[in-house]
C-alpha cells in the first residue's frame, strides 16, 4: 500500500482534455516513451491525481527531450482513461485523451496487457518505461489475509505472477513502483527478464508518493537518470519534516541470475529447521501489514548473513553492490498499522520473506514463484 492520511475527492475529469479515436495522429517513433499505470480507485486517488498534475508542472516539450509521456488512469471500473500529458503550440501543457474505457478491470492482466500493448502502437518510440502506482505489497498474495501484490480494485488485486503475464512480450528500460513493498527480491526476480532497472520500495511509501516534479525530465534522458530518481526520492522524504521516512532502491536485473545461483549455493544443503531457526528479533524487520508477529518481510543481507559461510557471504556481498545500484534510507520507517515508525539499522535495499513455522500456508503459495524454484 501507499499509506493514506487524508482522504478527499475533486473532479478529476476536468484535466482531461479530449479527441475521438479518428483524430488519433500516430508519429514516428519518439526517443522513449514512458507509460503511467496509475489505480486510481481506491484511497490514493486523491493523491495519484496531485501526482499527475505534479507531472504537468515538467512536461515541457524541451523537459521529454522528444519523448511521450502516457497516462492510464483507472478511475474505477466502469470508467479509465488513456491520455498524454504534453506541450500544446501555445506553450500550454495539456492533456489529450485518446482513449476512454468502460467496464474495464485495471488489474487484470489482460487489461494491463492490452493498454501496454495500445500505448506502443499509439506512441512508437525506441524504448519504453512504466511506472506503476496504487497499493502495493510485495509478492504475498491477495487472498491471504487481505495482502495483495500490486493494485486494487474493488478489493480484488493483481499478483505478482499474474504481472509478470501481463508483461509478456514487452520489455522496458525500466520500471518504477510507485507503490509500497515492492522492492523485495521476489518482485525483482520475478520480473527480471521484463526490464533492465527496477526502482522500489521495499518498504512503505507515503500516500504522496515520488516526487514527480523533481525528476520526471531524469526518465527521458537519451540515458534514464534513475540514480537522480531515487536521491530525488530520498532528498525529498529527508527534508520532509514530520513526516521524514522513506527507503528506496534501484535494482540491475541483469545481476540477479548470478545473485540467485550464489543464493541457491548458500541455501541448497540447509533444512526447513535452519531456517525456522534463524535469530528472528536479531534481524531487520522490513514490513508491518499488522502490528502483530509474525512479520513476513526482513532485509535480504540479514537474512543471507546468518545462512552462509565467510566464502558464500563475500561472494553473496559482492554481487549484491553490482545487482543494488543505488539505495537510500532514512533513519526511520513509517508503518500506517503502527501509526509511528520503526527505526532502520541495516538496509541493503531488497526485503525477502524468511518461511516461518506459523506462516506454512503462505510458504506453501511461495513456493509458485521463480525465486523460491530458483534457489531452494
Amino acid at each position: 500500500m501507499r499509506i493514506k492520511y487524508i482522504i478527499y475527492s475533486v473532479l478529476f475529469a476536468l484535466l482531461l482534455g479530449s479527441c475521438s479515436k479518428e483524430d488519433i495522429e500516430i508519429k514516428g517513433p519518439a526517443k522513449r516513451t514512458v507509460l503511467a499505470y496509475m489505480i486510481a480507485s481506491t484511497n490514493l486517488g486523491s493523491d495519484i491525481r496531485a501526482n499527475i498534475r505534479q507531472m504537468m508542472t515538467v512536461a515541457s516539450n524541451k523537459a521529454l527531450n522528444g519523448g511521450n509521456l502516457v497516462v492510464y488512469y483507472s478511475e474505477s471500473k466502469s470508467r479509465s482513461y488513456l491520455f498524454q500529458i504534453k506541450e500544446d503550440k501555445k506553450g500550454n501543457i495539456v492533456t489529450d485523451t485518446v482513449r476512454f474505457y468502460e467496464n474495464q478491470s485495471a488489474i487484470l492482466p489482460e487489461t494491463m496487457h492490452k493498454v501496454i500493448k495500445e500505448t506502443t502502437e499509439l506512441f512508437p518510440a525506441e524504448s519504453f518505461g512504466l511506472v506503476l502506482s496504487s497499493h502495493g505489497t510485495s509478492w504475498l498474495p491477495g487472498n491471504f489475509s487481505s495482502l495483495r501484490s500490486f493494485g486494487e480494485e474493488d478489493s480484488q488485486y493483481m499478483e505478482i505472477t499474474e504481472m509478470n503475464e501481463a508483461l509478456e512480450g514487452f520489455h522496458f528500460d525500466f520500471m518504477l513502483f510507485d507503490a509500497c513493498y515492492m522492492s523485495g527480491i521476489e518482485c525483482t526476480y520475478e520480473l527480471k527478464d521484463k526490464t533492465d532497472y527496477l526502482l522500489g520500495s521495499p518498504t512503505e511509501v507515503l500516500a504522496r508518493g515520488f516526487p514527480y516534479e523533481d525528476f520526471l525530465p531524469a526518465l527521458f534522458k537519451d540515458k534514464a537518470d534513475l540514480e537522480a530518481v531515487t536521491k530525488s526520492f530520498y532528498e525529498y522524504y529527508s527534508n520532509n519534516g514530520n513526516a521524514s521516512y522513506g527507503t528506496v532502491s534501484l535494482i540491475k536485473t541483469s545481476e540477479l541470475n548470478e545473485l540467485a545461483q550464489i543464493v541457491n549455493d548458500i541455501l541448497k544443503d540447509k533444512t526447513e529447521e535452519d531456517i525456522y531457526a534463524l535469530p528472528l528479533s536479531n534481524m531487520q524487520i522490513l514490513e508491518y501489514l499488522t502490528a502483530r508477529q509474525p512479520h513476513m518481510l526482513y532485509d535480504f543481507d540479514d537474512f543471507i548473513k546468518y545462512l552462509a559461510n565467510d566464502e558464500q557471504y563475500q561472494r553473496f556481498s559482492a554481487c549484491m553492490e553490482k545487482a543494488v545500484i543505488s539505495k537510500y534510507t532514512t533513519p526511520y520507517s513509517y508503518y500506517a498499522a503502527l501509526y509511528g515508525a520503526r527505526k532502520i539499522e541495516r538496509f541493503s535495499g531488497l526485503s525477502v520473506f524468511v518461511p516461518q513455522p506459523s506462516l506454512t500456508k503462505l510458504s506453501d503459495w511461495y513456493k509458485q514463484l521463480a525465486w523460491y524454484k530458483t534457489v531452494y
